[in-house]
């Protein structure tokens, strides 16, 4: 049975071709780099710590974190930092604002990607507004050293973490060898005791925890030293709006925001508030081709993120 399934991972047939039977996608990085996918990357470039970017993103690609650099006076107000729900072209189209933007969001960024990408380009932003908007799983993503594609991977080192993996090598992958049949066995149990939704797992929860309050505390650190307003914007999977979802990171995220008075968006909520005054239904605030926000959703978080800049302009 075993040598069955290393040939079927070998040759990618059969049962080789289904990783999420042998590993938990939130969890395990052999999921990936089990995983012929890749991700949408057509209109993104190769960077050497961010994997890929915006081909706006304003610094060379052997900038470092240690370089100095003198910024010019961008023309910009906003700055949207975050993945595939802001770099959305639905959310990217809305405009009703006299501000003007600069939209950094990279499909299947991990928050870490997020992170970076802000440390890169803030001191070209002082006295901005900044919006880092993510996915609630963003953060699963950090973990990884691939996902879609391979990435930078922060490591703990004397209490910080740092970028590893850097310079990128963007066909690096390489499949590690398992013991499948256990893997099988294991991960059919986990994914009974979680109702087979694998994202319901909380692996790794205390690293994912450390990991993203690092990252939120620095860059609330830098938006202070530059004067920034800082707003964070979570988005959701349409199955987070289940009765009897459970998703660990809302409760953890929320619970952390609000105990560091900082200003964030739960779309979640937002979405919801708008269901109760009409008679929509909840697949109509999701786009069925890509499981993002439909246009309405999109501007629903637009017009929320608009007041809350509008209130804090004002104070």
């Amino acid at each position: 049975m075993e040598t069955i399934l290393q040939a079927s991972f070998f040759f990618e047939i059969g049962l080789g071709k289904k990783p999420i039977l042998f590993f938990n996608p939130y969890c395990d990085q052999q999921y990936w780099t089990s995983s012929s996918s890749q991700g949408d990357v057509s209109d993104q470039i190769y960077h050497p710590i961010l994997s890929l970017q915006q081909d706006s993103l304003r610094v060379p690609n052997d900038f470092t974190f240690n370089n100095d650099f003198v910024a010019q006076e961008p023309v910009e107000d906003i700055i949207f930092y975050g993945s595939s729900f802001i770099g959305h072209d639905f959310f990217k189209e809305i405009n009703d604002s006299k501000l003007k933007t600069l939209n950094y969001g990279v499909s299947s960024y991990g928050l870490d990607q997020i992170y970076l990408s802000y440390k890169l380009t803030k001191n070209f932003y002082e006295n901005k507004t900044i919006v880092i908007g993510f996915l609630l799983e963003d953060l699963d993503r950090s973990i990884f050293s691939k996902r879609d594609y391979e990435k930078v991977k922060l490591i703990k080192k004397n209490g910080v973490f740092t970028p590893s993996n850097v310079p990128i090598q963007l066909n690096a992958t390489k499949n590690d060898i398992s013991f499948y049949l256990y893997r099988l066995v294991k991960n059919s149990y986990q994914l009974a005791s979680t109702n087979f939704a694998p994202k319901n797992s909380t692996c790794l929860i205390d690293q994912k925890k450390e990991l993203f309050k690092f990252m939120i505390d620095d860059l609330v650190n830098d938006a202070k030293l530059l004067d920034q307003n800082l707003i964070f914007v979570t988005f959701n999977f349409i199955n987070d709006f289940q009765p009897d979802s459970l998703n660990w990171r809302e409760d953890f995220m929320f619970k952390f925001f609000a105990e560091n008075d900082l200003e964030f968006i739960n779309s979640k909520k937002v979405l919801q508030n708008y269901l109760l005054k009409t008679d929509k239904s909840i697949e109509s605030l999701f786009n069925p081709s890509d499981m993002h926000y439909s246009k309405i959703g999109f501007q629903l978080v637009h017009d929320e993120l608009n007041h809350l800049q509008s209130e804090i302009s004002k104070r």
